[in-house]
């Protein structure tokens, strides 16, 4: 019987429909990642991370729109966690030579929505804005951009190159989807024309924590 969890599967499936070569990597220990893909002979270290459903998720899918449903979610948190979990297993294989890949899929109710801005904030911190009083005391923002929480940065997690969330999606049949985000700061960055094979969509950030007017909205790639 496989150990496989439902995240695994499905990118297993996934790698398959593209026709993508997924190998599974033996587990030697708790920092082993989970797979190397091989893309037009490139290697991607893969390690892939499952939200599963926590009591607050399942108490949100009884109350499902009635007054008692538990209301805000910390999606963000929970997806950070998942890359600070992933980040030792990828890079562990990296060598700074390979890129590395930690892809996310949530299995916790369609509430913990892996948006844009809820990867783009995992990644680079929470998105905020700083107000400042003026002489005529008005008030002014003065900076916005990435604050506390920042999981990846210019020193820290550069062995990771991508973010990706994988979908399942049925638009009268299955499908399953691939949105990846580029590391700005990965040591061994992947090339988007070879990650198209894989990937649906891509995005790529310039410097999130650089100057006083940083929009979080990545910019896609088109190829």
């Amino acid at each position: 019987m496989s150990n496989r969890t439902i995240s695994e599967l499905y990118f297993e499936k996934l790698c398959a429909n593209r026709g993508i070569a997924c190998e599974r990597i033996c587990k030697t220990n708790a920092k082993s990642p989970d797979y190397r893909v091989l893309i037009h002979s490139k290697v991607l270290i893969t390690e892939v991370k499952q939200l599963d459903p926590n009591d607050r998720d399942k108490e949100h899918s009884k109350t499902w729109g009635t007054p008692q449903s538990p209301g805000a979610f910390s999606v963000p948190k929970r997806v950070r966690y998942q890359l600070a979990k992933g980040y030792p297993q990828v890079k562990r294989l990296s060598e700074e030579k390979f890129p590395t890949m930690i892809v996310v899929y949530s299995h916790a109710g369609e509430w913990n929505l892996l948006s844009k801005f809820t990867i783009t904030t995992a990644m680079f911190g929470s998105y905020g804005f700083k107000y400042e009083s003026q002489a005529d005391q008005s008030i002014e923002v003065v900076k916005q951009g990435h604050f506390g929480n920042r999981k990846v940065r210019k020193e820290k997690c550069r062995s990771l190159s991508v973010v990706g969330v994988l979908e399942r999606k049925w638009t009268g049949s299955e499908s399953l989807e691939l949105c990846c985000y580029h590391n700005p700061f990965a040591k061994v960055p992947i090339e988007p024309n070879l990650l198209a094979d894989l990937a649906t969509s891509q995005y790529y950030y310039d410097n999130p924590h650089d100057g006083n007017d940083v929009r979080w909205e990545p910019k896609r790639i088109e190829i």
